[in-house]
């Protein structure tokens, strides 16, 4: 909950390129009346009424993929792929919990979706006050972590389900969406136990890259050189940075957290920039207007850089980005020596690194 709550999350579709070839999903949701269910699979969007809670889906795909079935606010996931003929049964009150059969990933699927209903049923209501407390712009930090609680322990099944079935797909697809954004170290971990054909799976596929990433841009290592240009069109390379403390900071003007934690980079900023520490801004923006206007609106006074390719910005891509906020911190000589430092964080790490300038 905290990680969506605090990042923007880039959706990365699990999709191959191939021939096209047909599936169907048939189903019914228990207490659904003549309403409108959607079905999003790879960049496709499809939706009907359904009659009576029945409802049969139809359409191509080019090869295994994550389907999200969603009616109103509340949506599940499963598994489609080519001349799959699958069967969905569920109610509209607990659609998380709803099982798909007819493939061997989604007969998986569904084993490990039972194995956390209970959770799942003690999560929803939980959540649901955290959500109308947030927008309300009311306390939530106890709802919050009674989330945090339960999802500690799906996650320990989600851990049990990969260790004892370590060639389903199901896993690696468990690894790539319940460990992709934690801990470098427990992704490593999780995706180590996978096997057969868990391990070449595009899902285990991505998880590599991932990994391959994560060691370049480990604390310790030095940082990947790139150029890009600024908000003058003029190429600034991160080596040309070399001699203060930078702190390479991935944002974008759209990005809610992002916006919310600038103020805590604006002091860092401020404090430290006569000290020998600067920051370079890596926009993750589509259209420059805005970008330049969130700039100015947060005063965010030092170097931006962007292509203005949003997820697919090639510094991003470089440095493995898949959530921001995200941020690396640099010493002198362009070594990693902190990342992702939130809230207080850099300013406490500032004044550790250069104790004799610290600000009284």
């Amino acid at each position: 909950m905290k990680k969506l709550l605090l990042s923007c999350l880039a959706l990365l579709p699990f999709l191959a390129v191939a021939d096209p070839a047909p599936f169907s999903v048939t189903g019914a949701i228990k207490g659904l009346k003549d309403q409108t269910i959607y079905l999003r699979y790879g960049k496709t969007i499809d939706s009907l009424k359904s009659a009576n809670g029945e409802f049969n889906f139809k359409g191509q795909i080019e090869d295994l993929t994550t389907a999200y079935l969603r009616v109103g606010k509340t949506q599940t996931s499963f598994f489609v792929e080519k001349n799959a003929t699958l069967t969905f049964a569920g109610s509209l009150e607990e659609l998380e919990n709803s099982s798909v059969v007819g493939t061997r990933i989604n007969d998986d699927l569904s084993r490990y979706t039972a194995s956390i209903a209970s959770l799942n049923n003690q999560r929803r209501p939980v959540m649901a006050a955290l959500m109308d407390a947030y927008q309300k712009k009311q306390p939530y930090k106890e709802f919050n972590e009674q989330v945090d609680k339960i999802d500690e322990q799906i996650t320990t099944k989600a851990k049990e389900f990969i260790q004892t079935n370590p060639e389903s797909l199901v896993s690696a697809w468990l690894v790539r969406s319940r460990f992709f954004y934690g801990e470098d170290s427990e992704l490593s971990s999780m995706y180590g136990y996978l096997k057969g054909d868990a391990l070449t799976s595009n899902f285990a596929k991505d998880l590599k890259k991932k990994i391959d990433v994560n060691a370049k841009t480990a604390v310790g290592q030095l940082a990947m050189e790139f150029t890009q240009n600024d908000v003058n069109e003029k190429p600034v390379s991160l080596s040309s940075l070399r001699g203060k403390y930078v702190l390479v900071d991935f944002w974008a003007s759209w990005c809610g957290p992002c916006r919310q934690e600038n103020p805590n980079v604006v002091k860092a900023f401020n404090a430290y920039k006569d000290k020998g520490f600067t920051v370079l801004g890596v926009s993750l923006d589509q259209k420059k207007d805005p970008w330049l206007k969130a700039i100015e609106k947060d005063e965010l006074t030092w170097t931006h850089v962007s292509d203005l390719k949003y997820w697919q910005n090639e510094v991003a891509v470089q440095y493995g980005i898949n959530s921001i906020p995200a941020s690396f911190l640099l010493d002198p000589n362009g070594k990693i020596v902190g990342k992702n430092l939130r809230g207080e964080a850099l300013t406490k790490k500032l004044a550790e690194l250069m104790p004799d300038k610290e600000v009284k």
